[in-house]
């Protein structure tokens, strides 16, 4: 997706591609399948500050069951430090979880600006 604003400190016109995922740059593709596999191990253990939504809790549009939500921080990369999890699941028939998409929760810290910049 394309954006466009104005940078507030120049007032010039800015434009910049905004992608669906922003995954971190210093974590390779296996440690993000293994920070959510831990995710989704803490979240269904019921670890303090995780979150699990279970299969099916909530319709989609069609009225089927949605996936399984889960949210976990744990602790990945080298040097190893803190990634908040989010992530989808469904149950298989023996009633174990399948990750079926998950991604690192981006954070950024906007700058505050005065009033009179924007």
């Amino acid at each position: 997706m394309e954006r466009v604003g104005v940078d507030p400190n120049t007032t010039l016109p800015v434009t910049g591609t905004v992608k669906k995922t922003i995954y971190p740059k210093n974590l390779t593709p296996a440690q993000i399948d293994q920070a959510g596999d831990a995710a989704l191990k803490a979240a269904a253990s019921k670890e303090p500050g995780t979150k699990l939504d279970p299969f099916g809790a909530k319709p989609r549009a069609d009225g089927s069951p949605a996936d399984g939500f889960f949210e976990a921080t744990v602790r990945v990369g080298s040097p190893p430090r803190d990634v908040k999890i989010q992530g989808w699941f469904k149950e298989t028939a023996d009633g174990s979880k399948v990750i079926s998409s998950h991604a690192p929760v981006y954070d950024k810290t906007w700058p505050s600006l005065a009033r009179e910049s924007y």
